[in-house]
């Protein structure tokens, strides 16, 4: 069980929080704001996903030199979290990820194709400033810098309804200690006349698991 997102420990407080499976830790001993903290701790994790395209422990341990010049300090107070003004002075190539990087190079072209098709099914409710021609036209013009950024953030006021309700179980085997007995029951809660096809049910398992059976049930 983790411990709380910030605790002291004679005389030094940590703050940590947890991105992906990745830890990001600060300690000091002097009474800093934990906002502050939480939302620098934040942007250390997007930056290595601006410039590496994926935030990983491979990724970090094969790109440890640019994580470290990202991080580059004056007297131990970082200079900048802009992926705008960092990748002018950055010179560190990462090793190829999974997926490409969000942050140009500088000898790629900016804006090759700009453009975003979203697809919104939801109803929703906005407020828009007065110079905003939304009902003429329908579009929603936005001029972002580089790297990740947040769009929009919104909530639905009703209940999401989803295709499937999942209910997991986990027994004891007895007389067996190291044995458990996982029961997936999966009820399907759209109409008759709608099928579902292609899916997939994943159970994640501690690493420590040594062997495992499935039984799936005939149906009735």
């Amino acid at each position: 069980q983790d411990p709380p997102p910030t605790f002291n420990v004679d005389g030094v407080q940590i703050l940590f929080t947890n991105i992906q499976g990745l830890y990001f830790v600060c300690t000091t001993r002097f009474n800093v704001s934990t906002f502050m903290t939480f939302e620098l701790l934040d942007r250390i994790a997007s930056l290595i996903r601006d410039f590496c395209g994926i935030l990983s422990e491979e990724c970090v341990r094969l790109n440890s030199s640019l994580i470290y010049e990202l991080l580059d300090e004056d007297y131990g107070y970082p200079q900048t979290t802009s992926t705008d003004q960092l990748k002018l002075f950055v010179y560190e190539e990462p090793i190829p990820p999974i997926s490409k990087p969000t942050a140009h190079s500088r000898d790629e072209g900016r804006y090759k194709q700009n453009e975003v098709f979203i697809d919104i099914i939801e109803r929703l409710v906005a407020s828009f400033a007065s110079d905003v021609d939304f009902e003429g036209h329908r579009q929603l013009i936005i001029f972002p810098q580089e790297g990740e950024i947040t769009a929009m953030i919104y909530r639905i006021s009703s209940d999401i309804s989803l295709p499937f309700r999942i209910f997991p179980q986990i027994l004891d085997v007895p007389g067996s200690p190291n044995k458990l007995d996982v029961i997936i029951r999966i009820r399907a809660d759209f109409p008759e006349d709608k099928i579902a096809t292609n899916c997939t049910v994943i159970v994640p398992l501690p690493h420590i698991t040594q062997r495992y059976y499935i039984f799936i049930p005939e149906l009735l």
